[in-house]
């Protein structure tokens, strides 16, 4: 229903201006630019409740992106906000008081590691697990990895096997950056971010039920040839999906022949090796597999010229 003319008399603000709403007790109006009712509500601190986005109703007022909406008051008593809203409400009838609140749905950080894991398993290992880096929060490289919430977390570190990926896709990475290891990351766009990268440093990160995932490619200073002699893998699960880990003599050897002077390098020594799922499974939501992978081999049979991201390593 519209709003009359003792409505549209009222004082109002357009919604983007909602923080110069008065600090009283009242009643508000939500009413687009045709002056259509689209909500009625009461609050003790008019401005208090529209604040910043604690609004139940804002996420589905912003999604009408094609419409104007301003937020009308009248200043009434907190002992008549009940009675007056109910009027109101009858007089009017808005539409979203009469919709329920669209809840926003939330994706557990463990659900986008598990279809992360359907994107790369067939060509990712695990590296090893580094513990909490609080021991070495002294050093003076780039603040993102020593972050104040990594520093008492272990660290599971997952790696790209350029030489598994060749094989399945027929197309050699070649150590340069892609958007290829985006597209894995990304299952669902809404949520990509929270796999955290900083400028400059090829590592994405996911903090996911007490432990850090640090996924990147880690070139070993040998020839292809070399690499498959000394790094052998065994089967593991990882958040109770399949994967690939190195073994703890292969790990052992890389380890002895890593120059520690360096940072990575540093890192790499203090990793242990992966041997059981560390990833407690919460909220196990269902994943839709052939979806994921479908989105990936398209990715790989398009025309898209396909560049990775390789982690630089001092030899």
């Amino acid at each position: 229903m519209k709003g009359d003319r003792n409505l549209l008399q009222l004082p109002h603000i357009p919604l983007q201006t909602k923080e110069l709403l008065p600090e009283f007790s009242g009643i508000y109006y939500v009413l687009d630019q045709a002056h259509k009712v689209w909500y009625i509500g009461k609050a003790k601190n008019i401005c208090k409740r529209w604040k910043g986005k604690t609004h139940h109703r804002i996420a589905q007022l912003e999604a009408q992106k094609k419409t104007h909406f301003t937020i009308y008051y009248e200043l009434v008593s907190q002992d008549k906000l009940d009675e007056v809203e109910k009027r109101r409400i009858e007089k009017y009838h808005p539409h979203l008081n009469e919709s329920p609140v669209k809840a926003k749905q939330v994706l557990p950080s463990e659900t986008l590691l598990r279809e992360t894991l359907v994107a790369i398993s067939d060509f990712a290992f695990i590296l090893g697990v580094e513990p909490p880096r609080k021991d070495i929060a002294d050093s003076d490289h780039n603040y993102w990895w020593f972050h104040k919430k990594l520093l008492s977390l272990d660290i599971i570190h997952i790696s790209i096997d350029r030489t598994a990926f060749k094989e399945k896709y027929n197309f050699s990475l070649g150590g340069k950056e892609s958007p290829f290891i985006k597209a894995s990351l990304n299952s669902r766009k809404a949520y990509a971010s929270n796999w955290e990268s900083v400028r400059y440093i090829d590592v994405y990160r996911l903090y996911v039920n007490c432990y850090a995932i640090e996924l990147y490619v880690y070139d070993y200073c040998y020839s292809e040839e070399k690499i498959k002699e000394i790094r052998k893998y065994h089967d593991v699960k990882l958040a109770g999906r399949s994967i690939k880990a190195v073994t703890p003599e292969s790990l052992s050897q890389m380890q002895s022949e890593t120059d520690g002077t360096y940072f990575y390098g540093r890192l790499f020594k203090r990793m242990r090796p992966y041997d059981a799922d560390l990833i407690r499974i919460l909220f196990n939501e269902p994943i839709d597999e052939d979806k994921i992978k479908n989105k990936i081999t398209g990715l790989m049979e398009s025309d898209i010229s396909i560049n990775f991201m390789f982690l630089p390593v001092k030899c």
